[in-house]
């Protein structure tokens, strides 16, 4: 009996490692972009994405290791009351935010976007696998804000609120945290500051995609994670996201119009930088030392981000945050309506007074 048992040990034991081993030298899955139905097809080309105004004009940046970043502005700078920066979130570029950019100007603000590296019609990583999100060090996404807002070039006595949504939130904290960008403000809209990872623990999470970084796997979609496919079967679908399909759809309409601005789902690289970077700006003496105006938009009820570590930080940790919840709302307040927008750019108007 003893004997037997060893057996099946041995062969057991055989089994997970060659399982172990085909993972270890499983090559990586090559690129095959998702394709749409035809029906799928009509109506996201028939789907209205709003333009950016008519005085946008569109500009390249390279970074400090050469990538070409895609950045652009409205021409009223001279006239503008202030100047907003606007990064995006995880997927997102300026193409989706036409409305945005039009409502801001609207209001007097010198509008200026960026879609990061990887994403929108900035330069992707890897031509063989262009929807994969990749980044050595997440400092890198910091680097390139404070190259764009040193290429702007603004005169001192323009007020400038530097905004990200999601990641683009994450990645805002990172530059105002790390460089003196000489902004005036700060307005974040549902940070990425701690992600939720239901049913997993955080811990579990980040524990993975290290370990698979360490395996040689970091180039790899992280689990669950693939090429990009439509949110929905259809555009008129709302979400626990949004509310409201006219702009929480833009995105996959889009991507169908035009596939080079397709991103996937995260890889295994991506995943462990943005939960490292959450932790570096979610510590106190990184957050003690943000001292400038800060104002915090965030979703009532959020799937995305843990919203009590993410309010937290506002609340206990800025010196000086403001912590404003919309009720009735989800992760992606940007694709809201106009009623929750213009409550968002109220508070925008608010935190340009805090400053002057």
């Amino acid at each position: 009996m003893i004997l037997n048992l060893k057996k099946v040990s041995l062969r057991v034991f055989g089994v997970l490692f060659a399982a172990f081993l085909c993972f270890i030298i499983w090559p990586e899955k090559a690129y095959t972009p998702y394709e749409v139905t035809p029906e799928f097809r009509a109506a996201a080309l028939a789907f209205n994405i709003p333009a950016l105004p008519n005085d946008w004009e569109d500009h390249k940046l390279t970074a400090t290791d050469g990538t070409q970043i895609y950045w652009g502005q409205t021409g009223n700078r001279k006239e503008a009351k202030a100047t907003y920066i606007m990064v995006p979130g995880y997927t997102a570029s300026m193409s989706m935010r036409g409305d945005q950019v039009t409502m801001l100007r609207a209001r007097g603000y010198h509008v200026v976007g960026m879609d990061l590296r990887g994403q929108g019609r900035s330069e992707r990583y890897r031509a063989e696998h262009p929807e994969k999100m990749w980044v050595d060090d997440f400092s890198i996404y910091a680097d390139d804000v404070r190259l764009l807002i040193e290429e702007l070039d603004l005169p001192n006595d323009l007020p400038v609120l530097l905004s990200g949504s999601s990641f683009g939130g994450g990645v805002v904290t990172r530059a105002a945290g790390d460089f003196d960008l000489g902004i005036d403000g700060l307005f974040v809209l549902a940070p990425a500051y701690r992600p939720r990872t239901e049913p997993v623990s955080y811990s579990t999470v980040y524990g993975a995609a290290r370990m698979l970084r360490v395996l040689g796997k970091a180039k790899h979609f992280f689990v669950q994670q693939d090429v990009w496919q439509p949110r929905a079967k259809d555009l008129s679908q709302a979400s626990s996201c949004s509310s409201y399909p006219a702009r929480l759809n833009i995105g996959d309409a889009l991507f169908v119009r035009d596939p080079a601005q397709r991103v996937g789902g995260a890889t295994v690289q991506f995943s462990a930088e943005i939960i490292e970077n959450a932790d570096i700006i979610s510590a106190p003496d990184y957050t003690a030392k943000m001292t400038l105006p800060i104002t915090m938009i965030a979703a009532e009820n959020d799937m995305a981000i843990d919203n009590a570590h993410t309010q937290g930080v506002c609340t206990g940790g800025f010196p000086n945050c403001k912590l404003v919840i919309i009720p009735g709302t989800g992760h992606c307040l940007t694709l809201e309506n106009d009623n929750v927008l213009n409550k968002i750019w109220d508070e925008a108007d608010a935190l340009l007074a805090r400053i002057i």
